[in-house]
């Protein structure tokens, strides 16, 4: 917390919470940090909507290729410094900061994923410049082998 742009005061997380999150944030952020992850063809999407878009497809492919790892890496990067729109602040630009936030999706979505699919693994990762987003992305697959 001692890293907040904002130069908290609090002398733990749930009194900054308190202090500074309302209710509808809390909220929205629990449903954000336990998705309900989508099975498309075979495949695990975070995102609703994009698992809507491809099951209406005959086939599964991205620019990249179309093997499983690849198609599931593709539609679930998450550009973390970008995904802020609205609420963009200065802790987007520390680079720590952020990547902290793909440490917490990791955590919370790895056992959204064994609560959904206990019999599944997942891999997880957090790396500048995935596909073609700049920036730290996070993304995951199904691990197959």
């Amino acid at each position: 917390m001692q890293q907040f742009p904002s130069g908290t005061a609090a002398a733990t997380f749930s009194d900054w919470v308190a202090n500074h999150v309302g209710l509808e944030q809390v909220l929205g952020l629990a449903g954000f940090l336990a998705p309900e992850f989508v099975e498309v063809k075979g495949h695990t999407f975070w995102d609703r909507q994009v698992g809507e878009d491809l099951d209406k497809r005959q086939e599964l492919s991205t620019p990249f290729g179309s093997d499983p790892v690849t198609i599931e890496r593709y539609y679930n990067i998450l550009n973390l410094g970008e995904f802020f729109l609205a609420a963009a602040d200065q802790a987007v630009y520390q680079e720590d900061l952020v990547e902290a936030f793909g440490g917490v999706l990791q955590h919370f979505w790895s056992l959204a994923l064994g609560t959904r699919f206990p019999e599944r693994v997942y891999r997880f990762e957090v790396a500048h410049d995935l596909f073609d987003e700049e920036g730290l992305c996070f993304t995951f697959w199904q691990d197959r082998s």
